[in-house]
């Protein structure tokens, strides 16, 4: 069993916290479980973007915060994907983002999602 309760961090001018929880049995029949709930606050856009890209030649500005609460159990790691669960709110103020195709970006996106296969 592992758990991990209030660690937090500085992130791009922001903050960051978060709760761990996972736990196993000895019996490799019994599931792992693991729950997450984790928040980003204020996080500088420009500086995210920057360390996302590893270039400066996305210009971004604005801030953002981001809420999440994950989880999951299963046997295998398959398993485990598949059963994830949960809820995440996104709240962003004054972004702007310059210098990428979001049309591309958008469309990249849906081919992935379309040709994603779990593995077996």
């Amino acid at each position: 069993s592992l758990k991990v309760q209030d660690l937090t961090a500085g992130l791009f001018g922001g903050s960051a916290r978060m709760n761990v929880a996972a736990t196993s049995s000895a019996d490799q029949k019994q599931p792992v479980t693991i729950n997450v709930d984790s928040a980003m606050d204020k996080v500088n856009i420009q500086q995210l973007a920057a360390a996302l890209s590893s270039s400066n030649r996305i210009k971004a500005s604005g801030t953002g915060s981001l809420t999440f609460d994950i989880a999951g159990s299963g046997v295998s790691p398959n398993a485990m994907v598949s059963s994830l669960k949960g809820k995440a709110n996104l709240d962003a103020t004054s972004v702007v983002f310059q210098g990428f195709d979001l049309a591309q970006l958008a469309a990249d996106l849906r081919r992935s999602v379309a040709d994603f296969k779990l593995p077996a």
